[in-house]
């Protein structure tokens, strides 16, 4: 490499550290956080083998204390500094009802839920995604009952019974379509539903090609969000993707997932926590979302960099 092709890359680096510590100082300064939704994993395994899915099931396995709940809770809904939160996503890669005490963790929620209501202070809209196989009616009527949950969407994929059990391996559409019936049953409007549906590269983005059973358990809900494909930050293969690559992303910029034990990602496709930027047991959560780490990488995204964090370089979005 020729002398002044060095001194270029030289300059080029201190440059964009300039900018870096620059853009911290005005961080600091703003003394607010942009985060609109956190994702709260209650536990990091699922009980199917869904063929898009890119959780690892041999990570040890781990249920969310309440302890670790309420820490949680606590730093978001009591620093000023997170009033950006719009919604609590309880789900990430772990199936969320296959909790030990599902019902108690949200009971933690309703707790803060009742306070803040009695306060007449806004408390971020609760939703919960499940792909329902371990819903019964009496962990329904629960549910509803609780008046925590704002909205419940149900992962339900394919168009058919035959596409839905090779999708979603290890679940059987009788089981699921009268679990979810059970809910509507029981719910009676109180609590928003829908269906997530991941449908293949090239079916149309509408219900009508669908069989009937399906199409008649897509109208027992209140909305119906159908899409393809991602390839989970790059860690798998999907046949038909189109990459899309850019210098943005809503989830580095807007979001955090807390996990099990107690972890903070930037990403709710960061199925396997590897992206983790700290731990609740030993900072507060502002302290998590303003350390160096994640601005780092919001940094990197923004100026074209994206090649240089390992979580982001492969991710085709979402």
């Amino acid at each position: 490499m020729r002398l002044t092709e060095i001194l270029r890359n030289k300059s080029a680096q201190l440059y964009r550290s300039l900018l870096f510590e620059l853009q911290l100082l005005l961080d600091r300064l703003k003394r607010t956080s942009t985060i609109v939704e956190v994702n709260v994993e209650l536990v990091n395994y699922c009980n199917l083998r869904c063929k898009w899915c890119a959780l690892d099931h041999r990570m040890k396995k781990q249920a969310m204390s309440k302890e670790t709940l309420h820490k949680a809770l606590k730093d978001l809904l009591f620093d000023k500094r997170f009033k950006s939160v719009k919604r609590l996503l309880f789900w990430s890669a772990g199936e969320t009802l296959l909790h030990p005490d599902v019902l108690g963790m949200f009971d933690v929620v309703k707790t803060y839920k009742d306070s803040f209501a009695a306060a007449g202070k806004f408390f971020p809209e609760v939703r919960l995604l499940t792909n329902a196989t371990a819903l019964n009616p009496q962990l329904s009527k629960g549910l509803v009952d609780s008046g925590v949950v704002d909205s419940i969407r149900f992962s339900v994929d394919g168009g058919s019974r035959e596409k839905y059990e090779e999708i979603r391996s290890g679940a059987r559409w009788e089981a699921v379509r009268e679990n979810i019936g059970h809910f509507v049953r029981i719910n009676q409007g109180k609590i928003k539903t829908g269906i997530i549906c991941i449908i293949e590269f090239g079916k149309e983005q509408n219900t009508n090609w669908m069989t009937e059973e399906f199409q008649t358990l897509c109208k027992s809900v209140d909305e119906v969000e159908l899409r393809y494909p991602h390839d989970w930050i790059g860690n798998i293969e999907v046949n038909g993707l189109k990459k899309k690559f850019n210098n943005w992303c809503y989830f580095l910029n807007h979001s955090m997932v807390l996990l099990p034990d107690g972890d903070v990602t930037v990403c709710c496709n960061d199925l396997n926590g590897k992206g983790a930027i700290g731990n609740l047991n030993n900072k507060t959560l502002f302290e998590i979302y303003s350390s160096r780490r994640r601005k780092r990488m919001i940094f990197d995204f923004k100026h074209g960099r994206r090649e240089t964090i390992e979580l982001c370089r492969n991710c085709g979005g979402v």
